[in-house]
């Protein structure tokens, strides 16, 4: 985009730039309208754990897509592999099929299939 347009504080843009390698840094870009959909889709997975979240947001160009977020329990994080994006730093595992289903769930929808769902919130 030129310097003459900008988007307005009210878009919903949002940049999430992932770590190169071990120990670089990780990103978090956006509008003040883009971190605070962010910022709801986190509040509603801490409230509500194991249920994913997105948040409708859009990168600079214009090109709409949903940030996803779920909380899970630590023993869960050792399933999803590392989120590197150089691939001398990726570890090649799989993501596991409760990462990739995430984004069928919004803020707000609370329905979660039953195969998606903790052990410990089946009852």
């Amino acid at each position: 985009m030129s310097d003459a347009w900008a988007w307005p504080d009210t878009a919903n843009v949002l940049h999430i730039i992932a770590q190169p390698m071990a120990h670089d840094e990780a990103y978090i870009i956006g509008t003040p309208e883009g971190l605070k959909r962010l910022r709801d889709a986190i509040d509603a997975a801490i409230a509500a754990p194991g249920h994913p979240r997105c948040a409708s947001v859009m990168c600079d160009d214009g090109e709409g897509y949903y940030a996803a977020v779920r909380c899970v329990p630590g023993r869960k994080m050792a399933e999803a592999p590392y989120g590197y994006t150089d691939k001398a730093f990726q570890d090649g595992r799989p993501w596991p099929a409760w990462v990739s289903s995430m984004v069928e769930y919004s803020v707000v929808n609370d329905e979660v299939p039953e195969g998606l769902k903790d052990t410990e919130e089946r009852g």
